[in-house]
């Protein structure tokens, strides 16, 4: 039995972000990651993006990305000098799209998981098991891959996916099942 708890539809379109960037090169690996967290837990940012970089004289650094509201550009700027070791930062506002989405709720085996539907064009609707969800069936791979596959198969063939998709889409182009979709590394 599918049994759908909730439906957060995530809007879609072109969006206005701030990007800030900026490098660490002096503060430890434990701090830089709780700094980096309470910047992550703030409303305004949207993601945090740490990736190792090598930086003048040959350093280790971590290079910072952070994706935020562009109408709280000082407020996140503040945190970043606050949370951080950086002395200088980059920002810029930028453009971006997101594909239509929503998230359902499905019941498998008793486990409730969370599954984000996309809308991709020319392929139909893909979706995603949350990774927070798999986890906490405190499994080993095999039960969470088992529970992700059919947890993502269960959101497909809901009749309340018909939300997500437009008349051309039903009309025109079925919806992708699990072993159609393209491969993809990050959804």
């Amino acid at each position: 039995m599918i049994c759908f708890q909730q439906k957060i539809q995530v809007s879609s379109g072109h969006r206005e972000l701030l990007i800030v960037e900026f490098e660490v090169d002096d503060q430890s690996a434990e701090e830089l990651a709780a700094g980096l967290e309470r910047i992550r837990n703030e409303a305004a940012v949207f993601d945090v993006i740490q990736i190792p970089a090598i930086g003048k004289k040959g350093r280790q650094t971590s290079h910072i990305k952070i994706l935020a509201d562009p109408t709280k550009q000082e407020q996140v700027i503040a945190l970043c000098f606050q949370q951080t070791t950086t002395i200088g930062l980059r920002f810029r506002a930028t453009e971006a799209v997101a594909l239509p989405r929503q998230t359902e709720s499905v019941q498998v085996g008793g486990r409730q998981v969370r599954v984000k539907i996309v809308r991709r064009p020319g392929i139909g609707a893909t979706a995603k098991a949350e990774a927070d969800d798999l986890l906490l069936a405190g499994e080993g791979y095999s039960a969470r891959a088992e529970l992700k596959t059919k947890a993502e198969a269960q959101a497909l063939s809901s009749p309340l996916l018909a939300d997500l998709l437009d008349a051309e889409i039903r009309t025109e182009r079925p919806v992708a099942k699990r072993s159609e979709a393209p491969r993809l590394h990050h959804e």
